[in-house]
């Protein structure tokens, strides 16, 4: 048999591909003009390295009355929580606002990142053709970081963490004249030339062209696994349009105060796991999707598929060892809940608009505000135009709302600014029956 006639060899299958946010887009040019990037990097270990989160000076207080529009805008009467940044985390700011000085083709503004106690976010305006990928500016920026790191920790100004253990180890066991050496070397190189008040060298403006520290980093042979500073990779998000842009100016300027928040009101501001019984079985919801879509819609493969990423109770609170329940003890599927849970226990007006029903939708809006001012707390997953009018007016008027969303709450779950506000003052629950994906 001609080899080209044979049977091919069944190849095994290959592992799923897990999304993640450090993924770079495949067709994008990273060195093109007139692009701006949100850059997230975490330290290792998610060490609180840079700072502490200070409280107000006065504690924040809004009203029911308070108009929602000063909430989107960030603006505030009291003062917000900030972060108290240690050396390394001013060492951080540093390195950040002096990559212009060797990437002219960037452009930083003062306000437009932030350093939080374990990870840094910062907006890049990229105004010409940058020389360079992305990624070497991001190592560059990197390199700056660890030098400084490298110093404080000789110092005993900072505590080490991932790599850092290791290259402290070997800075202890070096000889005095060459912790001397590798002192002076780090010193400096601890902050960039700009934040020192100097014009970068050529040599800086060309890393590869460096001298080599006069040090080994790592013991030799060892595999750097994780970060030394920074954990490996980072995060890189494109802001398209102006609306885009200042969504994520204003999530990078109300950090600390959402970090201050959720820190404060754990209650409220934290994922609650299968906190809520929809007294609902996976076979009820089959049988009921199969009685109100088409039959090409409600497949096996389909629902198959739903009630997989449902969150089912047995998921939660029975083991793994444990046999099945019995066929008329089917556990019932749950929710997270993320908000002011005591809503569940007021008067639930459900909101739904029909297409077939839009006539009448001034006097649908009419009935619901009628109700929420007499206590009913509104419900609806914001589908339809009119839905997400009628919540959003009652949200405006000081009313309160339950919030269906369309998938579940990550371990690090970060609402919206105005989200965040909502549900520290009990205003706001929001409620989803998926467990959470990566899209």
């Amino acid at each position: 048999m001609h080899p080209n006639n044979e049977q091919k060899q069944p190849q095994p299958p290959r592992n799923p591909v897990i999304h993640s946010m450090t993924r770079r887009y495949k067709h994008l040019d990273y060195q093109a003009a007139r692009h701006c990037f949100m850059l997230t990097l975490r330290v290792e270990e998610h060490a609180p390295l840079f700072g502490s989160i200070m409280p107000p000076a006065a504690p924040a207080a809004r009203t029911a009355a308070t108009p929602l529009a000063a909430i989107h805008r960030g603006a505030s009467a009291t003062p917000t929580a900030t972060v108290a940044l240690t050396p390394l985390g001013e060492a951080v700011r540093a390195a950040w606002l002096a990559l212009p000085a060797t990437y002219p083709e960037l452009c930083i503004y003062e306000d437009d990142f932030v350093v939080m106690p374990e990870h840094f976010h910062g907006l890049l305006f990229v105004t010409q053709r940058l020389r360079q990928h992305l990624s070497r500016i991001v190592a560059h920026f990197k390199a700056d970081c660890n030098n400084a790191y490298r110093y404080l920790l000789t110092q005993g100004a900072t505590r080490p963490v991932g790599q850092g253990r290791q290259w402290l180890a070997a800075y202890q066991e070096a000889d005095a004249a060459t912790q001397a050496a590798m002192r002076q070397w780090l010193q400096e190189r601890q902050l960039p030339p700009a934040a020192r008040g100097e014009q970068p060298t050529p040599a800086a403006m060309n890393r590869g062209a460096e001298a080599k520290p006069p040090f080994q980093i790592t013991r030799p042979g060892s595999h750097p696994k994780v970060g030394l500073l920074f954990a490996i990779n980072y995060t890189d998000t494109l802001a398209i349009g102006p609306d885009q842009i200042e969504t994520k100016r204003q999530y990078i300027r109300n950090n600390p105060q959402s970090r201050w928040l959720r820190s404060s009101n754990t209650d409220w501001l934290q994922p609650k796991r299968a906190s809520l019984d929809t007294g609902l079985t996976a076979a009820a919801l089959q049988r009921y999707l199969r009685s109100v879509c088409r039959p090409t819609q409600a497949t096996p493969e389909a629902l198959a598929a739903i009630t997989a990423r449902l969150i089912p109770f047995a998921a939660i609170h029975r083991g793994a060892q444990e046999p099945p329940p019995a066929r008329g003890d089917m556990p019932t599927l749950r929710c997270d809940t993320y908000g002011n849970r005591a809503l569940l226990a007021e008067r639930l007006l459900p909101v739904v608009c029909h297409q077939r029903d839009k006539a009448r939708f001034a006097e649908q809006k009419a009935r619901c505000m009628e109700a929420a001012a007499q206590g009913a707390v509104l419900v609806s997953a914001c589908i339809a135009p009119g839905e997400q009018d009628i919540i959003d007016t009652a949200i405006a008027n000081g009313y309160t709302v339950v919030r269906i969303v369309d998938n579940g709450f990550p371990e690090i779950y970060h609402p919206s600014t105005a989200q965040t506000e909502l549900c520290s003052q009990g205003r706001l629950l929001l409620v989803s029956p998926w467990s959470y994906q990566y899209r």
